[in-house]
Protein backbone atom coordinates (compact mmCIF):
# COMPACT_ATOMS: atom_id res chain seq x y z
CA UNK A 1 0.00 0.00 0.00
CA UNK A 2 2.80 2.44 0.88
CA UNK A 3 4.49 1.76 -2.45
CA UNK A 4 1.19 2.27 -4.30
CA UNK A 5 0.60 5.57 -2.49
CA UNK A 6 4.14 6.69 -3.29
CA UNK A 7 3.69 5.87 -6.96
CA UNK A 8 0.33 7.61 -7.01
CA UNK A 9 1.88 10.71 -5.42
CA UNK A 10 4.67 10.67 -8.00
CA UNK A 11 2.17 10.46 -10.85
CA UNK A 12 0.10 13.28 -9.35
CA UNK A 13 3.26 15.41 -9.16
CA UNK A 14 4.04 14.57 -12.80
CA UNK A 15 0.53 15.64 -13.79
CA UNK A 16 0.91 18.95 -11.95
CA UNK A 17 4.27 19.55 -13.63
CA UNK A 18 2.73 18.83 -17.04
CA UNK A 19 -0.06 21.32 -16.38
CA UNK A 20 2.40 23.99 -15.19
CA UNK A 21 4.58 23.48 -18.27
CA UNK A 22 1.57 23.75 -20.57
CA UNK A 23 0.42 26.97 -18.88
CA UNK A 24 3.92 28.48 -19.18
CA UNK A 25 4.10 27.65 -22.89
CA UNK A 26 0.65 29.13 -23.48
CA UNK A 27 1.63 32.33 -21.65
CA UNK A 28 4.81 32.70 -23.75
CA UNK A 29 2.84 32.26 -26.98
CA UNK A 30 0.25 34.81 -25.82
CA UNK A 31 2.99 37.35 -25.10
CA UNK A 32 4.59 36.73 -28.49
CA UNK A 33 1.27 37.19 -30.30
CA UNK A 34 0.62 40.42 -28.38
CA UNK A 35 4.04 41.72 -29.38
CA UNK A 36 3.37 40.91 -33.02
CA UNK A 37 0.08 42.81 -32.81
CA UNK A 38 1.88 45.81 -31.27
CA UNK A 39 4.45 45.81 -34.08
CA UNK A 40 1.68 45.78 -36.69
CA UNK A 41 -0.18 48.62 -34.92
CA UNK A 42 2.96 50.79 -34.73
CA UNK A 43 3.64 50.22 -38.43
CA UNK A 44 0.09 51.30 -39.31
CA UNK A 45 0.38 54.47 -37.18
CA UNK A 46 3.65 55.37 -38.91
CA UNK A 47 2.07 55.04 -42.35
CA UNK A 48 -0.87 57.23 -41.30
CA UNK A 49 1.42 59.94 -39.86
CA UNK A 50 3.53 60.01 -43.03
CA UNK A 51 0.43 60.40 -45.18
CA UNK A 52 -0.83 63.42 -43.17
CA UNK A 53 2.57 65.15 -43.33
CA UNK A 54 2.78 65.10 -47.19
CA UNK A 55 2.17 68.64 -48.72
CA UNK A 56 -0.81 69.05 -51.05
CA UNK A 57 0.18 69.34 -54.74
CA UNK A 58 -2.32 72.24 -55.25
CA UNK A 59 -0.68 74.55 -52.69
CA UNK A 60 1.17 77.59 -54.19
CA UNK A 61 4.95 77.24 -54.39
CA UNK A 62 6.42 79.44 -51.67
CA UNK A 63 3.35 79.22 -49.40
CA UNK A 64 3.95 76.81 -46.64
CA UNK A 65 0.87 75.07 -45.37
CA UNK A 66 0.54 74.51 -41.63
CA UNK A 67 1.17 70.87 -42.23
CA UNK A 68 4.58 71.65 -43.76
CA UNK A 69 5.76 73.08 -40.45
CA UNK A 70 4.51 70.05 -38.54
CA UNK A 71 7.18 67.63 -37.46
CA UNK A 72 6.35 64.04 -38.22
CA UNK A 73 6.12 62.23 -34.89
CA UNK A 74 8.72 59.58 -34.27
CA UNK A 75 7.28 56.28 -33.10
CA UNK A 76 9.45 53.66 -31.44
CA UNK A 77 8.81 50.44 -33.32
CA UNK A 78 10.04 47.21 -31.76
CA UNK A 79 12.58 45.47 -33.98
CA UNK A 80 13.80 41.89 -34.03
CA UNK A 81 17.18 43.15 -32.79
CA UNK A 82 15.50 44.21 -29.54
CA UNK A 83 13.88 40.79 -29.01
CA UNK A 84 15.38 37.72 -27.45
CA UNK A 85 15.89 34.68 -29.72
CA UNK A 86 13.06 32.90 -27.90
CA UNK A 87 10.68 35.80 -28.56
CA UNK A 88 11.67 35.97 -32.25
CA UNK A 89 10.99 32.24 -32.66
CA UNK A 90 7.67 32.52 -30.85
CA UNK A 91 6.60 35.60 -32.83
CA UNK A 92 7.35 34.03 -36.21
CA UNK A 93 4.16 32.71 -37.81
CA UNK A 94 4.02 28.92 -37.63
CA UNK A 95 1.37 26.43 -38.62
CA UNK A 96 2.03 24.47 -35.44
CA UNK A 97 0.78 27.28 -33.20
CA UNK A 98 -2.83 26.27 -33.69
CA UNK A 99 -2.11 22.62 -32.91
CA UNK A 100 -0.13 23.54 -29.80
CA UNK A 101 -2.92 25.82 -28.60
CA UNK A 102 -5.50 23.07 -29.05
CA UNK A 103 -3.36 20.53 -27.18
CA UNK A 104 -2.68 23.03 -24.38
CA UNK A 105 -6.40 23.28 -23.74
CA UNK A 106 -6.76 19.52 -23.22
CA UNK A 107 -7.33 18.42 -19.66
CA UNK A 108 -4.71 16.22 -17.98
CA UNK A 109 -6.05 12.92 -16.63
CA UNK A 110 -4.64 9.42 -16.14
CA UNK A 111 -4.26 6.13 -18.00
CA UNK A 112 -3.80 2.72 -16.35
CA UNK A 113 -3.19 -0.66 -18.01
CA UNK A 114 -1.83 -4.13 -17.25
CA UNK A 115 1.57 -5.21 -18.58
CA UNK A 116 2.20 -8.99 -18.35
CA UNK A 117 5.81 -10.00 -17.79
CA UNK A 118 5.59 -13.60 -19.07
CA UNK A 119 3.01 -15.65 -20.95
CA UNK A 120 2.90 -19.19 -22.29
CA UNK A 121 2.78 -19.70 -26.02
CA UNK A 122 -0.77 -20.19 -27.38
CA UNK A 123 -2.20 -18.96 -24.06
CA UNK A 124 -4.73 -16.12 -24.42
CA UNK A 125 -4.76 -13.25 -21.94
CA UNK A 126 -6.62 -9.94 -21.78
CA UNK A 127 -4.98 -6.53 -21.79
CA UNK A 128 -7.06 -3.62 -20.47
CA UNK A 129 -6.42 0.12 -20.69
CA UNK A 130 -8.48 2.54 -18.57
CA UNK A 131 -8.61 6.31 -19.21
CA UNK A 132 -10.22 8.94 -16.98
CA UNK A 133 -10.00 12.74 -16.65
CA UNK A 134 -11.17 12.68 -13.01
CA UNK A 135 -10.06 9.46 -11.30
CA UNK A 136 -6.91 9.66 -9.17
CA UNK A 137 -3.95 7.59 -10.35
CA UNK A 138 -4.14 5.07 -7.48
CA UNK A 139 -7.91 4.66 -7.84
CA UNK A 140 -7.68 4.05 -11.57
CA UNK A 141 -4.76 1.66 -11.13
CA UNK A 142 -6.76 -0.45 -8.67
CA UNK A 143 -9.48 -0.97 -11.29
CA UNK A 144 -7.17 -2.79 -13.73
CA UNK A 145 -8.22 -6.36 -12.89
CA UNK A 146 -6.04 -8.16 -15.43
CA UNK A 147 -2.81 -10.22 -15.19
CA UNK A 148 0.56 -8.52 -15.00
CA UNK A 149 1.92 -5.29 -13.58
CA UNK A 150 -0.54 -2.39 -13.30
CA UNK A 151 1.02 0.68 -14.94
CA UNK A 152 -0.40 4.21 -14.47
CA UNK A 153 0.70 7.47 -16.11
CA UNK A 154 -0.62 11.03 -16.71
CA UNK A 155 -2.33 11.60 -20.06
CA UNK A 156 -4.08 14.48 -21.79
CA UNK A 157 -7.75 13.76 -22.43
CA UNK A 158 -9.89 14.72 -25.43
CA UNK A 159 -13.57 14.08 -26.16
CA UNK A 160 -12.68 11.42 -28.75
CA UNK A 161 -9.68 9.12 -28.27
CA UNK A 162 -8.18 6.03 -29.88
CA UNK A 163 -6.08 3.25 -28.33
CA UNK A 164 -4.21 0.60 -30.35
CA UNK A 165 -2.30 -2.47 -29.16
CA UNK A 166 0.28 -3.93 -31.58
CA UNK A 167 3.14 -6.42 -31.45
CA UNK A 168 5.01 -8.84 -33.70
CA UNK A 169 4.57 -12.50 -32.80
CA UNK A 170 1.11 -11.97 -31.27
CA UNK A 171 -2.45 -12.46 -32.46
CA UNK A 172 -4.30 -9.44 -31.08
CA UNK A 173 -8.11 -9.21 -31.22
CA UNK A 174 -9.78 -5.97 -30.02
CA UNK A 175 -12.79 -6.56 -27.74
CA UNK A 176 -13.88 -2.92 -27.62
CA UNK A 177 -13.98 -0.20 -30.26
CA UNK A 178 -10.57 1.34 -30.95
CA UNK A 179 -12.11 4.86 -31.08
CA UNK A 180 -14.28 5.87 -28.15
CA UNK A 181 -15.91 9.00 -26.76
CA UNK A 182 -14.43 9.89 -23.38
CA UNK A 183 -16.62 11.29 -20.62
CA UNK A 184 -16.04 12.21 -16.99
CA UNK A 185 -15.99 8.59 -15.82
CA UNK A 186 -13.73 5.70 -16.85
CA UNK A 187 -13.39 4.63 -20.49
CA UNK A 188 -12.06 1.11 -21.09
CA UNK A 189 -10.22 -0.49 -24.01
CA UNK A 190 -9.67 -4.26 -24.06
CA UNK A 191 -7.85 -6.78 -26.26
CA UNK A 192 -7.33 -10.56 -26.36
CA UNK A 193 -3.64 -11.34 -26.86
CA UNK A 194 -2.30 -14.76 -27.92
CA UNK A 195 1.46 -15.27 -28.51
CA UNK A 196 2.27 -17.32 -31.58
CA UNK A 197 6.06 -17.68 -31.27
CA UNK A 198 8.32 -18.21 -28.28
CA UNK A 199 11.00 -15.76 -27.19
CA UNK A 200 11.19 -12.12 -26.15
CA UNK A 201 8.64 -9.90 -27.86
CA UNK A 202 7.19 -6.41 -27.34
CA UNK A 203 3.66 -5.10 -27.03
CA UNK A 204 3.09 -1.43 -27.89
CA UNK A 205 0.11 0.60 -26.63
CA UNK A 206 -0.49 3.80 -28.61
CA UNK A 207 -3.00 6.45 -27.49
CA UNK A 208 -4.29 9.23 -29.77
CA UNK A 209 -6.36 12.33 -29.04
CA UNK A 210 -8.67 13.89 -31.64
CA UNK A 211 -8.84 17.69 -31.98
CA UNK A 212 -10.89 19.91 -34.31
CA UNK A 213 -8.92 21.75 -37.00
CA UNK A 214 -10.48 23.53 -39.98
CA UNK A 215 -13.78 21.82 -39.25
CA UNK A 216 -12.24 18.33 -39.27
CA UNK A 217 -11.37 15.88 -36.51
CA UNK A 218 -7.60 15.23 -36.60
CA UNK A 219 -5.69 12.58 -34.62
CA UNK A 220 -2.59 13.43 -32.57
CA UNK A 221 -0.54 10.71 -30.87
CA UNK A 222 -0.13 11.57 -27.18
CA UNK A 223 1.70 8.62 -25.60
CA UNK A 224 3.30 5.36 -26.70
CA UNK A 225 3.97 2.63 -24.12
CA UNK A 226 6.41 -0.09 -25.19
CA UNK A 227 6.51 -3.19 -22.97
CA UNK A 228 8.65 -6.37 -23.30
CA UNK A 229 7.05 -9.79 -22.75
CA UNK A 230 8.79 -13.15 -22.43
CA UNK A 231 6.82 -15.84 -24.26
CA UNK A 232 7.53 -19.25 -22.74
CA UNK A 233 6.93 -22.83 -23.87
CA UNK A 234 5.68 -25.37 -21.27
CA UNK A 235 7.10 -28.90 -20.93
CA UNK A 236 3.94 -30.43 -22.37
CA UNK A 237 4.08 -28.04 -25.31
CA UNK A 238 7.73 -28.96 -25.91
CA UNK A 239 6.90 -32.69 -25.98
CA UNK A 240 3.91 -32.12 -28.21
CA UNK A 241 5.97 -29.99 -30.56
CA UNK A 242 8.74 -32.60 -30.69
CA UNK A 243 6.29 -35.38 -31.51
CA UNK A 244 4.63 -33.24 -34.13
CA UNK A 245 7.98 -32.55 -35.76
CA UNK A 246 9.61 -35.97 -35.35
CA UNK A 247 6.60 -38.24 -34.84
CA UNK A 248 6.82 -40.19 -38.09
CA UNK A 249 10.34 -41.49 -37.72
CA UNK A 250 9.99 -41.82 -33.93
CA UNK A 251 6.99 -44.10 -34.22
CA UNK A 252 8.59 -46.12 -37.00
CA UNK A 253 11.74 -46.52 -34.91
CA UNK A 254 9.71 -47.83 -31.97
CA UNK A 255 7.01 -49.86 -33.73
CA UNK A 256 9.10 -51.72 -36.34
CA UNK A 257 11.36 -53.44 -33.77
CA UNK A 258 8.33 -54.12 -31.56
CA UNK A 259 6.45 -55.74 -34.45
CA UNK A 260 9.48 -57.85 -35.38
CA UNK A 261 9.84 -59.05 -31.78
CA UNK A 262 6.15 -59.90 -31.54
CA UNK A 263 6.29 -61.83 -34.83
CA UNK A 264 9.28 -63.91 -33.71
CA UNK A 265 7.60 -64.65 -30.39
CA UNK A 266 4.41 -65.76 -32.12
CA UNK A 267 6.32 -68.18 -34.37
CA UNK A 268 8.24 -69.58 -31.44
CA UNK A 269 5.10 -70.64 -29.55
CA UNK A 270 3.98 -73.47 -31.97
CA UNK A 271 7.51 -74.92 -32.05
CA UNK A 272 7.68 -75.12 -28.29
CA UNK A 273 4.21 -76.75 -28.17
CA UNK A 274 5.24 -79.47 -30.67
CA UNK A 275 8.19 -80.53 -28.57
Amino acid sequence: MAEARARAAAHEQAARSARASAEAEAEMRARALAQRAAMAEHAAMTRDASAHATPSPSAPAGDASPASNTTTPRIAIPTEAALTPEQVDAAAPAETDEVDALLDRLRVGNIAFNAPQTINISETIRVRALVSPDEAAATLQAQVDAPGEQVVAPLKISKLMEARLTGDGFRIVPITATQQAVGSGVTTWEWEVTPETAGRHRLTLTVDAFVRMDGQSVAKTLRTFDHPIEVQVTAGQRIGGWLEEHGKWAWSTLLVPLWAWWTRRKKAKPDSAAT
